[in-house]
């Protein structure tokens, strides 16, 4: 039994995964055959020597996988087990790996949840929050401990009348993510849009001012929701990295979380929620590409040509029926346009520019 290539959260001379790996598929083999309520005698003996060693030598993940193992097959029952468990969890020393202790805690609080004992279940349930508070130990991010803190929360939730530990847990989660909030910072991605912008310089430099007005109510167009969606999965098959992207989250200006997208697999179908978490980033970069390449120099071309400023705009923004009243100044004249939030000024100056380009060009 003894592998030197075990993982490195079982103990060296313990009882590796793979040794539990060839008694799982015997007894798939043994359940093929139609034999699952009376396995064969060797087979039996197998699972109970092994169960009986990882035990003995605190080999958790393997223990786990065996008691389930076991109790599928109805040779050991669900109070056994969280006894067994209990007690190897409680020999666990302290420098034992978190996460492995935690699965056998897991493992004994399931069984005395089955076994209908609620006082043993809220017990070990506890002490597998301990184990992922312990996790924070083991990292140096603010982020990854804020993490980890809020896996204990969501898990604290589930026990009742823990409302005291959870109000601590909850002041020490938003001091990690203060701390967290400067462990974020901005990064670049250089471009080259020169060409792009030549061109749209070469479009709008020999326009009258009517016919530059109709030409800057059409220069961006808002993408279609399916042609988005078409764009986006594409991209995705194309990246062999992006699941490691997945579940993106989105947090305050104190790093506290906000919300989160959800996480798909590479084969999964996503959910319409996630197209929308998507979508934002990569509208994102497209308006900013628009931005830099036509926004921009377009402008620039205008303020050079002919004195138009903010002022001339307002009037049309503040009468459009597509600026909400109160909003004005977050679509105002070309010159803020390009230093203001392009992510959300742009969306709003296209409507107000058609508007201003109807009169005219007629």
């Amino acid at each position: 039994m003894d592998d030197k290539l075990s993982f490195r959260y079982e103990p060296p001379s313990g009882l590796s995964s793979k040794v539990v790996d060839l008694i799982e598929r015997a007894f798939h083999i043994v359940a093929g055959t139609g034999k699952r309520k009376t396995p064969p005698e060797t087979v039996i003996a197998t699972w109970k020597r092994l169960y009986t060693h990882a035990e003995k030598l605190r080999c958790f993940t393997s223990l786990d996988r065996l008691a389930r193992l076991g109790q599928s097959f109805n040779l050991i029952e669900w109070a056994q087990v969280a006894q067994d468990a209990e007690r190897s969890a409680n020999a666990a020393a302290a420098s034992e790996y978190a996460m492995a202790v935690k699965v056998v805690w897991e493992l004994a609080a399931l069984a005395h949840h089955l076994s209908k004992d609620h006082a043993g279940f809220k017990r070990c349930k506890l002490k597998s929050i301990e184990q992922t508070l312990r996790m924070r130990e083991g990292v140096d991010s603010f982020m990854a401990r804020a993490s980890w803190s809020r896996d204990a929360i969501r898990k604290l939730r589930s026990i009742p009348g823990m409302q005291t530990e959870l109000e601590a847990l909850m002041v020490e989660l938003l001091e990690l993510q203060a701390q967290a909030a400067h462990e974020l910072s901005p990064f670049q991605i250089p471009m080259d849009l020169s060409e792009e912008r030549q061109g749209t310089i070469n479009v709008f430099k020999d326009l009258m001012l009517p016919e530059f007005f109709y030409k800057l109510a059409q220069i961006c167009e808002v993408p279609e929701k399916m042609a988005l969606h078409t764009d986006i999965i594409r991209d995705r098959s194309d990246s062999f990295l992006s699941d490691l992207f997945n579940g993106h989250i989105y947090t305050d200006t104190l790093g506290r979380v906000v919300t989160q997208a959800p996480t798909i697999n590479f084969n999964d179908t996503p959910p319409p929620e996630w197209y929308d978490h998507e979508s934002l980033r990569y509208l994102d970069i497209l308006y900013q590409m628009w931005v830099e390449s036509r926004v921009k120099p377009a402008t620039q071309t205008l303020m050079t040509k002919f004195a138009v400023d903010d002022r001339h705009l307002m009037a049309i923004v503040s009468a459009s029926p597509f600026v909400r009243s109160g909003f004005e100044h977050l679509c105002p004249g070309p010159r803020a346009l390009p230093s203001g939030r392009h992510d959300v000024r742009l969306p709003s100056a296209v409507p107000t520019a058609r508007k201003l380009a109807t009169p005219c060009a007629q």
